[in-house]
Formats: C-alpha cells, structure tokens, sequence
C-alpha cells in the first residue's frame, strides 16, 4: 500500500524533527509534501475501496436489483461521510500547510495529528475490508462444501483449502497488526 509507505516517510521526518535537528527548507518541504500525499492517497483509497464494495454488490445481487441498490446506497452514503471527515481535516492541514516559511514545531505537531486522524479513518476501512474478505472466503467455503457428500479424497481438499485460507488470513491479519502497532 502506498498510503503505508507514504505514513513511514512521515514518521521519518517527526523522528528527526524529535531529535530536536533544526529543519531545513528542504525538510519543510518533504514533511508538506508527504502530509499531501496521505491526504490524496487516503482519499483515492475511499474512493476505489467504495467502488469495489459497489462492484462487488451488483455482480452478486445484480444491478437492478432494489436490495442491491439499497445496499450500494447506504455504502455510498457511508463512504461519504469517511470522504467528508478527511476533507474537513485536510482542510485544516491546508491552512497550516500555506503558511510561509518553516512550520514551528506545533504546527507540526498539529499537522501530525490530523495526519493521523486521517491514517485512521483509512486503517478502519482497510480492516472492515480485510474482514470482509476473510468472511467471504469462509462462505465460499461453506456453499462448496455444504450438503456434499464429502469422501476421503474431498475431506481432504476441504482441510487443505482451511489451511490455506488459514494461512492467508493469518498473514493478512498479521500485516494489519504490525501497521497497526507501528503507529
């Protein structure tokens, strides 16, 4: 995720700016440039993760369906309001941002706070969205194995597609732990 390495790159210039190392222009520009780009990439990241959840939601209900779309509706509705609360704080980063010279260290610490509040918004959807996923594997799961006379041979594909998605869920979860505590 580019949004992950963009909040790494910012966590860098707060480190050094913590050491307490007078900032240079250059590093005034880095930490603008980066705060932007959370802001952008978190907002695309909103925007194709509603997309998806749109997408996902017509080819299984179908497009006319009228639950389909009451559904679509409500995620579209959710999506915008997560899209509203990073444009409020962008907002403010803005206004911190277009000040001349070198940000003071409040403003810094200003701009990292909604920085943040912005990275959690983004982390909150991108767990639902690993949530979701992982549902969605064990469903499958479920509806190819439901009801099926299950001999050896297939008991045993079954075990191997768990362990599988078992592995998969484990190492998607661990990704979001270790982003999670690396904040």
């Amino acid at each position: 995720l580019n949004l992950k390495n963009t909040a790494l790159s910012l966590k860098k210039i707060n480190w050094k700016a913590g050491l307490g190392v007078k900032w240079t222009e250059n590093d005034n520009d880095e930490f603008i440039m980066t705060s932007q780009n959370i802001i952008e990439q978190s907002k695309k990241f909103l925007t194709d993760t509603n997309y998806e959840a749109d997408m996902a939601v017509n080819f299984i209900l179908g497009e006319d369906n009228e639950a389909g779309k009451n559904i679509t509706d409500g995620l579209d509705k959710v999506f915008k309001d997560l899209q509203s609360q990073i444009e409020e704080k962008s907002s403010k980063i803005n206004i911190i941002l277009k000040k001349d010279g070198i940000l003071s260290p409040d403003e810094q610490k200003k701009v990292n706070k909604l920085t943040e509040e912005i990275t959690e918004i983004t982390n909150k959807v991108s767990k639902a969205r690993l949530d979701a996923e992982n549902q969605a594997q064990l469903d499958f799961l479920s509806i190819k194995y439901n009801g099926s006379d299950l001999d050896y041979r297939s008991y045993n594909k079954l075990q191997e597609e768990i362990a599988m998605n078992k592995e998969s869920f484990v190492e998607r979860n661990k990704e979001a732990f270790i982003e999670a505590k690396s904040k």
